[in-house]
């Protein structure tokens, strides 16, 4: 597993959309039928990615955005014990076949409880760093996306499930930059 830093030029901002499109082009080597191969998350200043693939700087670099690309390969023994984290989420849930965002905090924090404990996660301490809501568009269709940042600490008591956790990212909202662990 593949951990990557892309830091953006000075004042360059990505959309979401952007963002899912640009890091597509460092992964276009796999094949056109594969499967996202990559969790990222869209700060200010850069992109933080995972993937089971390595990012091929060559391919990013005919895009003039960025300043720099550190990729790092990740050691899947070091994934136990505690770590302290910080995610971006997007909690829902279904109504009546429909999905709908989770708004209120304590809802949210017991879906991702309920979301970690299914992947081999224990949450220790969890604190809400504040929700946004943004917009993207599906097929020319303006479609809300709500994220909530969370961050706290957890303990890992199934590696496996973990890896996986990390490997895949957390939640359905992916592909829009949200799931993945940041962990320290």
């Amino acid at each position: 597993m593949y951990l990557s830093n892309i830091k953006l030029k000075e004042d360059y901002q990505l959309s979401l959309y952007e963002c899912k499109n640009f890091l597509w082009k460092g992964f276009k080597y796999i094949g056109p039928d594969a499967k996202r191969p990559f969790i990222y998350r869209l700060f200010n200043d850069g992109i933080l990615l995972t993937s089971n693939y390595k990012i091929k700087e060559e391919e990013l670099s005919k895009f003039d955005i960025f300043d720099s690309l550190k990729t790092n390969k990740l050691d899947q023994d070091s994934f136990e014990g505690d770590f302290d984290f910080n995610i971006l989420v997007s909690p829902m849930k279904r109504l009546n076949g429909k999905e709908i965002n989770i708004y209120d905090f304590n809802d949210a924090k017991k879906w991702f409880v309920e979301k970690c404990q299914k992947n081999g996660i224990l949450i220790n301490r969890l604190f809400d760093k504040g929700g946004e809501k943004k917009c993207f568009y599906r097929k020319g269709e303006e479609v809300p996306l709500w994220s909530v940042e969370l961050e706290g600490s957890l303990s890992v008591f199934n590696k496996s499930l973990f890896l996986n956790c990390v490997k895949k990212g957390l939640g359905r909202k992916k592909p829009w930059g949200c799931g993945m662990f940041i962990l320290y």
